[in-house]
């Protein structure tokens, strides 16, 4: 059982073995941190966090906000939800999120940086 409030879901149970979408999940803690320029969980203490990533519920972006959102915002709004995905299964590897994005910089008409 790991403490803190921002671990994955499988990091909570004893049952479920730890795989390297564990970082996929964090990935998705940073990128709403820096989207929403406050911490994924603000306002949530450590009980009531785990008790919500356990059963698969993550803080949602409120649709107010994302109505404001540039297309580029909306890009990591997506990864975000790629990232967040109870289920180990289904969720994204981070290989899948780093393509996406890089998918969308290259919509948008801007180079990465090798």
């Amino acid at each position: 059982m790991n403490k803190g409030k921002h671990r994955s879901p499988e990091e909570y149970t004893e049952k479920h073995p730890l795989t390297e979408k564990i970082d996929t999940f964090s990935l998705g803690n940073v990128l709403y941190s820096l989207l929403m320029r406050k911490d994924v969980y603000e306002g949530l203490d450590t009980e009531k966090a785990q008790e919500q990533i356990k059963k698969g519920v993550f803080i949602q972006i409120p649709n107010e906000v994302k109505e404001q959102f540039s297309p580029m915002e909306d890009a990591v709004a997506v990864a975000i939800s790629m990232c967040h995905v109870k289920e180990v299964e289904d969720r994204s590897t981070s290989l899948e999120v780093e393509s996406y994005l890089r998918g969308k910089l290259e919509e948008f008409g801007i180079s990465h940086f090798d």
